[in-house]
């Protein structure tokens, strides 16, 4: 018998079917996988709170700076084990202004770097991120220091820092869940749902040592990986990706990724 054209469009729906129902089961495995042991070494027993480098890329977020510097004064991390960098990119409505304004209200160290010019091949973000990781750099040991980063439009719970730190263990990377607030209408509800979804999808590969995707809203590394990777390679280029492809490449390099529930 000849085939049709509707009997070659139904066989490619099946194989379509076929192939998204095996890669939900693989993925489901991966998400319910129960996570490995903590390990508990040397180093870990010793260093129970690295020191933490929070980075916020911000452009024009005069209106939302505010409630995530008041977030971050909520934070039950040792005062003296974390700073904040806010990198000011090319703001024209006075956020790096304002930040300076608020950085006294933390508990730690904080300080406001101005990006004003974006050299060529980089990303606004990507440069932000790296010129703060190369900044903080020279004024502290590196070889125990974990970046983080997270958005300006972000509210970290008060346990944020702590909690990621908890699951980092002896790992290299940690990636969070970053739920979306505000769910007053479907459309936002349907970005709510959104951001569940990648976040399973990113503990279920980051379990399977197969990473998928994460999200800069929560996101840390060991400065000496970031270092050691050769930071965002050629990705520097893209305007995204300064999650996902970097956990993508440091895993491809050997190093260990977890996921904090």
């Amino acid at each position: 018998m000849t085939p049709t054209p509707h009997m070659a469009l139904t066989a490619i729906l099946a194989l379509g079917g076929v192939v998204y129902i095996a890669a939900s089961v693989f993925l489901w495995i991966g998400g319910l996988r129960r996570r490995a042991r903590p390990r508990t070494s040397e180093s870990a027993r010793t260093n129970a709170h690295p020191f933490v480098t929070v980075i916020v890329a911000a452009r024009n977020e005069a209106a939302n700076i505010p409630a995530l510097i008041d977030a971050l004064s909520r934070q039950d991390y040792p005062a003296d084990r974390w700073e904040l960098y806010v990198v000011d990119d090319r703001s024209d409505d006075g956020t790096g202004d304002l930040v300076e304004q608020l950085l006294p209200t933390l508990p730690c160290r904080g300080r406001v770097l101005r990006q004003s010019v974006v050299p060529p091949n980089w990303s606004p973000k990507k440069h932000a991120i790296t010129t703060a990781i190369q900044a903080s750099g020279t004024e502290h040991d590196t070889s125990d220091r974990v970046v983080m980063t997270t958005d300006a439009d972000c509210r970290p719970e008060p346990r944020w820092i702590s909690g990621m730190m908890e699951t980092l263990g002896d790992a290299d990377l940690v990636a969070g869940y970053s739920p979306f607030g505000a769910r007053t209408n479907v459309w936002r509800r349907m970005l709510a749902l959104e951001a569940f979804s990648q976040g399973f999808l990113a503990l279920a590969g980051i379990r399977l040592c197969w990473p998928i995707t994460c999200t800069g809203r929560s996101f840390a590394y060991r400065r000496s990986v970031f270092d050691r990777a050769g930071g965002f390679g050629e990705a520097r280029r893209m305007l995204s990706g300064d999650d996902h492809l970097f956990l993508q490449r440091a895993v491809g390099q050997g190093f260990t990724a977890v996921y904090c529930t």
